[in-house]
């Protein structure tokens, strides 16, 4: 599939729908424009679970948990 677009006077260019739809990008997705050598890579920006998410799934032991809290409380950082 090969597309040409133009920028409009705002800077702003507009994607095909068809390449949108083969692509499943949704109205209002972000996506990520990295700068290549070649030109642009266009992609999906991943979206990143809560940080809290991410430290429980460390299953990190309770020991740890009960240490680290303890030191946040303390005001210790390393």
């Amino acid at each position: 599939m090969l597309h040409t677009v133009k920028v409009d006077k705002q800077g702003k260019l507009t994607l095909p729908k068809d390449a949108l739809d083969a692509l499943g990008v949704e109205k209002e997705a972000e996506l990520v424009i990295e700068l290549t050598d070649g030109g642009i890579l266009l992609s999906f920006k991943k979206s990143l679970p809560p940080l809290t998410e991410q430290i429980a799934a460390m299953n990190l032991p309770v020991s740890s948990w009960e240490q680290m809290e303890t030191e946040t409380e303390a005001g210790r950082t390393s």
